[in-house]
């Protein structure tokens, strides 16, 4: 018997996540799945949707970036998806002890935890999207307590052309909120080069970090396969990396990390 898999979908907005996801769910045969992406609730959130049309208003006001991320995480951790907290809540309290001390927390966060708990409860497979900033030891834990298949991809590509995506991106779901065709709100992270470069570096250290620091072999918070995929004008897998290396296979590894961190 097959057991289920959880992918962990990483890198930075506008890296091609979305195609990724569609590449792996095909490589891996998962043909029925949990999408369990944040960003998806907090922009349908009726109080994010109402706040950001009025801050939409104001775009090139210097404080509105601040007011938008502010909005964001409020929606985020503390008083979006109102609707749903009750059941949410309610849902979470039959789950075993080791899954609720982990998925906590509220506002669309919380929707979230109970969704993923749902579906671990009923062995689903599981697509969870991050930015890869940090390592998600804590859904990792809970995935291997139950015997899931974990596989990680890091998509990759330049910083130049992740500005230009970001930009247009940013245009174009603005343009799309405000004549109707979306009635999601739109995530306007900040993409300030140098705010959006810092966040840059970070997602390209994890992925050093997930590789250098033993997490395809950790007996607690490892992953059993790490995909890594370039994106610059064409979506492509650069690397696999498998468990159980000994130093110089992961010196090796780490070579031709480099080498596509260079290109990317």
């Amino acid at each position: 018997m097959v057991n289920s898999t959880l992918l962990i979908v990483a890198g930075p907005t506008g890296s091609g996540k979305s195609r990724t996801i569609d590449r792996m769910v095909s490589r891996l045969d998962m043909k029925q799945y949990v999408s369990a992406q944040i960003d998806d609730l907090v922009q349908a959130d009726p109080d994010y949707v109402k706040s950001m049309g009025k801050l939409l208003i104001r775009m090139g006001d210097p404080n509105v970036q601040k007011q938008m991320d502010d909005l964001y995480y409020h929606i985020r951790e503390k008083d979006g998806c109102a609707a749903s907290k009750k059941e949410s809540e309610a849902f979470l309290k039959t789950m075993p002890m080791y899954i609720r001390r982990v998925l906590k927390g509220g506002g669309c966060g919380l929707e979230m935890n109970a969704m993923l708990a749902k579906s671990f409860s009923t062995k689903a497979n599981i697509v969870f999207e991050t930015t890869g900033h940090t390592y998600p030891s804590w859904l990792i834990g809970i995935a291997k307590r139950l015997n899931y298949r974990i596989i990680m991809t890091y998509t990759l590509a330049d910083f130049q052309t992740l500005l230009r995506r970001n930009n247009q991106r940013m245009k174009d779901a603005i343009s799309e909120f405000r004549s109707g065709k979306k009635k999601l709100a739109p995530r306007l992270p900040d993409i300030t080069p140098s705010v959006f470069h810092s966040r840059f570096n970070k997602v390209r250290q994890m992925l050093l970090f997930t590789i250098w620091d033993d997490k395809l072999d950790d007996p607690d918070d490892g992953i059993d396969c790490l995909y890594v995929f370039e994106n610059m004008n064409k979506l492509k897998l650069s690397l696999v990396v498998k468990p159980r290396m000994n130093l110089q296979e992961k010196q090796n590894v780490l070579r031709d990390l480099f080498l596509i961190m260079a290109r990317a």
